[in-house]
């Protein structure tokens, strides 16, 4: 299964990373700050995506970003994957 992150939240990456990671599965992460997913990428071996279309062939993407940045983020993806967005209050 490909799974790609949009965004690298200190929640997912304390959270949420070791867990997908030990399943096996391809992960992928894109974040706005291209030396922020460049940094996470390799320090845990997986990939990135260089901009936020490389998501669209995932089969799951889950988003780790502010809440109110969900619909402009989301909106740019072009793809039949399920999205999940972890939703909180960010305050």
């Amino acid at each position: 299964m490909k799974i790609s992150i949009i965004g690298c939240s200190k929640r997912f990456k304390n959270s949420y990373f070791h867990v997908l990671n030990s399943l096996g599965h391809e992960i992928r992460v894109w974040n706005r700050t291209l030396q922020k997913s460049i940094d996470f990428c390799n320090e845990k071996k997986v990939e990135i995506h260089k901009d936020i279309s490389g998501a669209n062939d995932a089969d799951l993407i889950l988003c780790f970003t502010p809440p109110e940045t969900h619909f402009e983020i989301v909106s740019k993806l072009k793809t039949k994957a399920t999205i999940l967005v972890d939703y909180r209050d960010w305050e």
